[in-house]
């Protein structure tokens, strides 16, 4: 990968604002959705005692998730302006303002004081920090002693096809990605104890089984568009198929990890 660090953070922040995102994904950018979401909290045993930072927060659908279902206060964290200000409408929206903050901020340097959080949460995020371990680092400073991580991850095994392996292949989560013993490896090896470890890559595949569907029919509405003309509908398709491909073989997967701080 030979962008910059804070040409890729600006990259994906650019890439995940455009309203073309959420009108394909909807709030839930990550495989699992919702579902996925509230088993991550249950399995990080979330309390209304608990505090909680959202590490890539997006249009903060996960937070407001975790607000509602633990009644825990959540601050989600995103790199992206428009991001941010979208989460902070649609939160005020959903009245849950009271309990959901949120901050423009670095996911490698998050805005938080030492040791202020009871759980950090990282939902397909990771693998488009341009350095995960610093953001691994992180996490254990904001961390109270015996405080939680919650990780979804896509996972990687192998390199990539050379038409991914680009600026592209790193804002779509594939050229960061690792496998899940390199998940477990990098928590491990800065400071916590894995408690939870599941593969979930059939998530994955219906993810991008819909967005495949909702990309072609977009593009193919738009055909005439001078703008999206350069990737039309029939090579969307490809990519789809090419990615859901990897998923089958297994060189491509999703998983979702807890773990302690010890």
């Amino acid at each position: 990968m030979k962008a910059d660090s804070d040409t890729l953070k600006s990259c994906c922040a650019i890439a995940y604002g455009n309203p073309l995102v959420e009108l394909i994904l909807g709030e839930y950018w990550h495989p699992g959705g919702p579902v996925l979401s509230k088993r991550l909290g249950q399995s990080l045993e979330l309390t209304p005692r608990d505090t909680v930072v959202d590490v890539a927060s997006g249009l903060g659908a996960t937070a407001r998730l975790l607000a509602q279902t633990f009644g825990c206060r959540v601050a989600g964290v995103d790199y992206g302006e428009a991001q941010i200000a979208r989460a902070q409408t649609l939160t005020e929206n959903h009245g849950l303002s009271d309990l959901i903050t949120f901050r423009r901020g670095d996911a490698e340097s998050l805005p938080l004081e030492d040791r202020s959080v009871d759980a950090v949460v990282c939902e397909c995020s990771l693998c488009t920090f341009p350095s995960a371990e610093n953001a691994v680092r992180d996490w254990l400073r904001v961390l109270r002693p015996g405080g939680r991580v919650g990780l979804s991850d896509v996972t990687r095994r192998g390199a990539l096809p050379q038409d991914l392996n680009n600026l592209a292949g790193w804002v779509g989560c594939l050229s960061g990605a690792r496998s899940i013993d390199g998940c477990r490896d990098l928590l491990e090896g800065h400071g916590f104890r894995i408690t939870t470890c599941e593969d979930r890559s059939g998530d994955l595949k219906n993810l991008v089984n819909r967005v495949g569907s909702a990309l072609v029919a977009w593009l193919s509405f738009r055909a005439a568009d001078a703008a999206v003309a350069a990737w039309t509908a029939d090579s969307a398709r490809d990519l789809m198929e090419s990615i859901g491909r990897m998923i089958d073989q297994g060189d491509l997967g999703y998983c979702q990890i807890t773990a302690v701080r010890v």
